[in-house]
């Protein structure tokens, strides 16, 4: 589906901010500030438009890869899916809900937002996955792993509890983005 690749090539674009900006934004203490990027789409743009802003003193600090910046704008974009391809996001998120394995992993980390002293997690546990933690999910399948310019993703494996058939989908989805074991468009590995 070269057409989903394209909205989402086209959707990253759109919604880059500038160096400056997002620097503004995360403000003097930004290695200290606990987002490493923020998207910012509808009432929570100041343009009404999605917005990814980066914290790049945050990733800077903690040794990113050469290629941090693309593989963040790709991730970030993916919070973007469920407006532009509405149907592929539902589909992995019924299917991640619906699915024993990753359910349980989904509800484990739910407890864990919820608990987090610092910033506990106030949505309900079905807003908190469809709107934050599935994108999360995604992006790890896709990017995470020891290569990746990300510091956070770095941890994350195809070992995890993804399921067989949510699994399934997420190796679909990187198939529909043109990406293979040997290949991605969309940025470098270390």
């Amino acid at each position: 589906m070269a057409d989903l690749k394209k909205k989402l090539a086209f959707s990253i674009q759109q919604a880059k901010v500038p160096e400056e900006e997002s620097s503004a934004y995360f403000g003097a203490n930004a290695a200290k500030d606990p987002r490493w990027a923020e998207t910012q789409i509808f009432d929570d743009s100041p343009t009404g438009r999605p917005r990814t802003l980066i914290n790049r003193k945050k990733f800077e600090d903690s040794g990113a890869g050469e290629d941090y910046v693309r593989e963040v704008e790709f991730g970030e974009g993916l919070h973007l899916l469920k407006y532009i391809a509405p149907e592929v996001f539902n589909d992995l998120y019924i299917t991640a809900m619906s699915e024993k394995e990753p359910r349980r992993w989904l509800e484990e980390s739910y407890q864990h937002a919820v608990n987090d002293k610092e910033n506990p997690e106030k949505r309900r546990f079905e807003d908190w996955v469809r709107y934050s933690r599935l994108d999360q999910v995604v992006g790890g399948y896709i990017s995470g792993g020891e290569n990746s310019n990300v510091p956070t993703m770095k941890t994350w494996g195809k070992d995890l509890p993804f399921g067989r058939i949510f699994r399934s989908k997420l190796e679909g989805l990187k198939s529909q983005l043109g990406i293979t074991d040997t290949e991605n468009p969309w940025f470098n590995t270390n």
